[in-house]
């Protein structure tokens, strides 16, 4: 969910407490290399807007300015090569405004998220939960929540797909296991009557059809169980959630 929602980096108007312009922020930062490079990344600065062209980096702690940037353009910063971009958000009114920029790393990012939601059951055997989350921003807590829910909801296909198919696996493998003693048993019938000279072929065709007969009634059986387990997995595929 931290991932997803790029929670690691948080941008936002300075002093502005409820983050009103949570998912719409006039601004992005990346890693000009791999994004996750930034996940054990600290690091708080002021973003200054000069104009839509260039703005200021300065560091909050000890309010030192690293240097006037341009935008979409990478740059060398204390966390490495990175390049802030401005994204559809952006306005000439954003001009002059001082932004937060905060990372924060993933595993200390994730334990807040853990510490903030409140899950409970509301039945007695649990089947229903009620989720709760406290932040400043309303938008951003039920973007949290939805995700959440989201992710449960994907795992539980996977786990429902995972099993159709593992069971899908058993089944055909039983089903050559079948046919293979289907043929050993019909070439072991053959021999013998060579090596013995049988003629009694009435009597022998009459036991190996009663052995043939046992292994059809098998191969169907497990045929059925085969097509319901398909059936299992087509229904997964169809309906993109779970009971």
């Amino acid at each position: 969910v931290s991932n997803k929602l790029n929670l690691c980096t948080r941008i936002k108007v300075k002093d502005d407490i409820i983050n009103t312009r949570y998912g719409k922020e006039p601004i992005s930062l990346n890693s000009c290399s791999n994004d996750s490079l930034l996940y054990n990344k600290d690091a708080s600065w002021n973003l200054i807007i000069k104009n839509d062209k260039k703005f200021v980096l300065v560091n909050q702690k000890d309010d030192t300015k690293f240097g006037t940037f341009t935008f979409d353009k990478p740059f060398n910063s204390p966390i490495g090569e990175i390049i802030i971009k401005k994204t559809d958000f952006f306005f000439k009114t954003d001009n002059l405004k001082k932004y937060s920029v905060r990372l924060i790393p993933l595993q200390q990012q994730a334990l807040q998220l853990k510490e903030s939601i409140t899950i409970v059951p509301v039945n007695e055997d649990a089947s229903v939960l009620r989720i709760s989350m406290e932040g400043t921003s309303i938008k951003k807590n039920n973007a949290i929540i939805n995700s959440l829910i989201q992710l449960h909801e994907q795992n539980v296909i996977d786990d429902k797909r995972e099993i159709t198919k593992t069971t899908s696996d058993f089944i055909n493998d039983r089903i050559k296991v079948i046919t293979q003693e289907l043929s050993l048993v019909e070439e072991e019938g053959q021999n013998y009557k060579t090596d013995k000279n049988l003629t009694n072929l009435q009597s022998d065709g009459l036991l190996f059809s009663e052995k043939n007969k046992e292994l059809e009634v098998k191969i169907m059986r497990t045929a059925i169980e085969k097509e319901l387990a398909e059936y299992m997995n087509s229904y997964l595929d169809e309906h993109n959630g779970y009971d």
